[in-house]
């Protein structure tokens, strides 16, 4: 179950959620079915309707979006920077059995025009692993391309100047973030990690 809800966690928003659920995995159940749901990333970053507590007693696995930190219509940002990682994946632990949890990496970014300021200037274009390897790192088709590893995200960033002498930023998860943050999965515990947006590298 997705249930991607962007409400304030009003009371009745939650309680509305939870009895939802826990009837969907009554039904589930009843047919022999495993039942997993999708949370942000982000849940207890910001104010999100779902109390994870109860809803993880209704299901057999918890899958995490570990993306989306910094969002296409914001500022730049790593996809989901380490730092913050860590403290995601100890927030579910507080509460989600390690053997229930699937880390979903997003493998994808996205490319904001950004001002004198580096502050975006409009919607962030999204742009998938394929495409980031083939504009930036076999070969950057664009001026002033610098191409770094950021060593506190763990993730690669790009800054550039378009045909029109617009300068942006581009940020995107690859194999070796993956790599370090799933080291860092293991450490803890949890061995079950997903993709999302496969097709795309």
């Amino acid at each position: 179950m997705d249930l991607e809800i962007s409400s304030l966690p009003f009371a009745s928003v939650t309680e509305q959620m939870n009895s939802f659920v826990e009837e969907f995995s009554k039904a589930a159940k009843k047919e022999n079915l495993t039942f997993s749901m999708m949370f942000f990333g982000d849940t207890f970053f910001k104010l999100r309707p779902y109390d994870v507590t109860v809803l993880r007693q209704y299901l057999d696995i918890v899958f995490v979006m570990a993306y989306d930190f910094h969002k296409a219509n914001a500022n730049p940002g790593p996809n989901f920077p380490f730092p913050d990682f860590t403290l995601m994946v100890q927030d579910f632990l507080n509460i989600v059995p390690k053997e229930k949890l699937v880390i979903v990496f997003g493998m994808f970014g996205y490319d904001w025009e950004i001002d004198e300021h580096n502050k975006s200037v409009e919607q962030a274009r999204a742009v998938t692993l394929t495409v980031a390897k083939k504009q930036f790192l076999d070969q950057c088709i664009f001026r002033n391309c610098k191409v770094l590893r950021d060593e506190k995200s763990k993730e690669t960033t790009v800054t550039y100047i378009d045909k029109n002498g617009d300068k942006h930023i581009v940020w995107f998860e690859d194999e070796e973030s993956v790599a370090k943050k799933t080291e860092f999965l293991k450490e803890k515990g949890i061995n079950s990690v997903g993709f999302w947006a496969y097709s795309y590298f």
